[in-house]
């Protein structure tokens, strides 16, 4: 399981489990945590480098119960792109969500996010933008390390993970998300017995 290196970080396995929908049976799965492996070169200071692998204790029997995403395909921006985040993070009023919620939100090119609110060196090759300048729409606290995703129901890419930003939704402040492409080889290496989907040729 994929997710953001500051979810994880100083953590122990056992502090840690992993929920995830069963669409079949229309419930919540419980799964204990095996090993964690943060990015060995992630910045607390920076956010950089901002992913890590969680390995589950047992293996998991994906097909026909749980929606699955693909590796992104390497060298691809998905800038001007549509691109869909989901979570249990905090809603508008404050409160953290009790069902899973989601929302569309534009991919950025990286200079476009430059030029935000943000400052320019912030951003990183590593990292990628997404959401509306007025705002609005947003992945908020509680949403790290949950999935950007672009792809419709035949094929769904992992582009990017939520990992930080001003507040939630203000304008001029898009979401920042490890840009997943960037770690291809890291996760292969150190996901050799998992099982990994594959963008296509």
């Amino acid at each position: 399981v994929l997710t953001a290196a500051h979810c994880v970080l100083n953590f122990k396995p056992s502090q840690i489990t992993v929920k995830l929908y069963d669409t079949r049976e229309a419930r919540m799965v419980t799964k204990s945590v095996e090993k964690l492996h943060g990015n060995e070169r992630f910045s607390l200071d920076t956010f950089n480098n901002d992913i890590a692998l969680v390995k589950l204790q047992k293996v998991l029997n994906v097909k026909d119960h749980f929606v699955t995403l693909c590796l992104p395909s390497p060298g691809k921006t998905f800038s001007g792109l549509e691109g869909t985040v989901s979570g249990w993070g905090k809603l508008s009023n404050g409160s953290l969500s009790h069902t899973l919620q989601q929302v569309k939100v534009p991919i950025m090119t990286n200079q476009q996010c430059k030029k935000s609110a943000y400052r320019a060196s912030r951003i990183t090759d590593n990292m990628m933008c997404a959401g509306f300048p007025e705002g609005g729409h947003d992945a908020c606290q509680g949403d790290s390390g949950g999935p950007l995703q672009v792809g419709d129901a035949n094929f769904r890419e992992l582009v990017g993970i939520v990992s930080w930003g001003e507040g939630c939704a203000k304008p001029n402040y898009p979401g920042v998300y490890t840009r997943v492409n960037r770690y291809l080889q890291w996760i292969k290496s150190n996901a050799k017995d998992g099982c990994l989907c594959e963008p296509p040729e």
